[in-house]
């Protein structure tokens, strides 16, 4: 695209992120994978058992976008940190062609617009008066957690790769954990976006510290063992219909995820004596 086309072009929420960040001959398309996995998973933590399930699956819907819209200014300030200061720039493709139009202030703009619909269901399903009073909090307290988004993003863009594992973490529990504001998260749930963060970060740490080599590493069949290790951690003191039905739920979903990985680390399964894996100052050929 040339460059003016480039400046016609308008601010789309998500636009940049869907375009530009996601390698489609490798993965999913980004809403494919936002949607079907992200999403869906934060819905499957929180809303089962809720008080009002649609009013709040509705309200997280809006709340996600919103904190999307605000996560994919990170993902574009890190490009352009990239290009600035890295010796060795690895900057998205398109991201010159996007840098002509991409506009942070319009960012906040739309996140905040997004979050007015969610704000307004929890504070309908939760008050019992001054409806608009409560949606404002809401909203109020939202703000203030995309700041908190924001700022975390901010400084994981401007510290070295080695070091960026730390902030990576409460990233993933920003990203899932962030419905606790408004509504209750059961065990099962919290077991969920537990485990959903470990198999984020585990393979980042194995990519910054064990190099490019390593990430093959299986993280969806991570992120059902360790969903399973908690769930059943948990059990005795939660013994109750909805916490195992809700665990059960959980459980056939990430196996349904994660089939192809699960069926890949069965199928390579082996005798030892045919093992070929050699620690890395070994002298074996």
């Amino acid at each position: 695209m040339s460059n003016d086309a480039s400046r016609l072009r308008r601010y789309v929420p998500l636009d940049y992120a869907f375009r530009f960040k996601r390698n489609k001959s490798t993965g999913l398309p980004f809403f494919l994978d936002n949607l079907g996995d992200d999403l869906l998973l934060v819905l499957l933590a929180f809303v089962p058992f809720s008080s009002d399930p649609i009013a709040f699956a509705l309200a997280i819907f809006f709340f996600h976008v919103s904190f999307w819209t605000v996560y994919e200014i990170g993902y574009f300030e890190n490009d352009a940190m990239s290009a600035s200061f890295e010796h060795e720039a690895r900057v998205t493709p398109g991201f010159h062609e996007a840098a002509a139009y991409y506009s942070e202030r319009q960012a906040w703009i739309w996140a905040v617009a997004l979050a007015i619909p969610g704000a307004m269901l929890v504070a309908w399903v939760k008050a019992t008066e001054s409806i608009a009073l409560v949606a404002l909090l809401y909203l109020l307290a939202w703000c203030a957690l995309l700041g908190c988004l924001r700022g975390v993003y901010y400084a994981y863009n401007r510290i070295d790769k080695l070091s960026r594992v730390w902030l990576y973490l409460p990233l993933q529990i920003l990203k899932y954990a962030f419905p606790l504001m408004f509504i209750h998260l059961p065990a099962a749930g919290a077991s969920l976006v537990f485990a959903q963060c470990l198999r984020r970060w585990i393979p980042y740490i194995v990519y910054r510290y064990g190099g490019r080599g390593l990430v093959a590493l299986p993280s969806k069949v991570l992120r059902v063992l360790s969903f399973l290790s908690i769930w059943l951690l948990l059990l005795p003191s939660n013994l109750s219909d909805s916490y195992v039905i809700h665990g059960v739920i959980i459980l056939v979903w990430l196996c349904f995820r994660g089939l192809s990985q699960i069926r890949k680390v069965v199928r390579n399964a082996q005798h030892v004596q045919h093992d070929k894996w050699s620690s890395p100052g070994s002298t074996e050929s």
